[in-house]
């Protein structure tokens, strides 16, 4: 896809995968071969993740003293910008509200947000290049009727 677009759209395949599904075809499991897509990645990480939880528990049932570190989650770092007064850049899901002028005000947009003291501030983007644009919108359009389908009862 950056061939074709020109930008890398996603940090990975397998997340490009969930919001175009024409990317992976059931019957076409040469290309999940050709393009190295693991399918299983996700649920082994989480089939890991609580493997380690359930090995720590005893750990820290007999530990004198925890040692919290922060993590790479967004979540430690806003907090601690907007508590410390401390400034940093995320990247964030908000209410597009104009900040992208290429896709509906209604939507969720993620971009780039200063965060410090006065909170979670969105910076505006003016230009999308218009093949990304097209493809956002693919999922944009079945978002919302979906949206007005659960809003007017029309199931």
């Amino acid at each position: 896809m950056f061939k074709q677009l020109g930008y890398f759209v996603t940090e990975s395949s397998e997340h490009f995968a969930e919001y175009v599904p024409w990317f992976i075809k059931r019957d076409r499991p040469d290309l999940i071969e050709r393009f190295e897509i693991p399918l299983d990645e996700y649920l082994q990480r989480c089939i890991e993740q609580i493997a380690t939880w359930k090995s720590e528990v005893q750990l820290y049932r007999d530990a004198d003293r925890i040692n919290v570190e922060q993590s790479h989650e967004y979540a430690s770092i806003i907090i601690n910008s907007a508590w410390a007064h401390e400034p940093s850049v995320v990247y964030g899901n908000v209410h597009n509200d104009g900040l992208t002028t290429a896709l509906p005000d209604a939507c969720a947009v993620e971009v780039l947000c200063l965060v410090d003291g006065n909170g979670i501030q969105p910076m505006r983007i003016d230009h999308l290049p218009p093949q990304l644009t097209t493809l956002m919108r693919t999922n944009v359009n079945v978002q919302d009727l979906v949206v007005e389908a659960l809003l007017t009862e029309n199931v």
